[in-house]
């Protein structure tokens, strides 16, 4: 019984890194997106790197340059870190990846 289920755990694995590798190749190595997990990205890296606030102005000004490529502007959505700080502390393990590769193993992670 224990025989099978490391063969299960192990093709589950496998599945998730097929299907995190193709999102990578297909999607978001070259078209990022997926704005409402780049929030909790760089919440979660403004507080496991840095240790700073997710909270804190310049983290919403850090999301709103890579989302926008600016500064919002006052009638548009300001995309700061609005999530209870648990959320930063989900995401950290995937802190430590470069975006492209991050948005592909979460969004494998909502697949799977």
């Amino acid at each position: 019984m224990k025989t099978a289920f490391l063969i299960a755990l192990a093709g589950g694995a496998l599945l998730y890194a097929a299907l995190a590798f193709g999102i990578y190749n297909g999607l978001t190595r070259q078209q990022q997106g997926a704005n409402d997990f780049y929030s909790r990205w760089v919440g979660a890296r403004a507080l496991i790197l840095r240790g700073e606030n997710p909270y804190a102005a310049q983290t919403t000004r850090a999301i709103q340059m890579g989302m926008y490529g600016r500064l919002a502007q006052p009638d548009e959505d300001q995309v700061a870190f609005a999530y209870p700080l648990y959320a930063a502390l989900i995401a950290a393990p995937l802190a430590f990846l470069p975006y492209s590769l991050a948005q592909a193993l979460w969004m494998a992670l909502l697949i799977f």
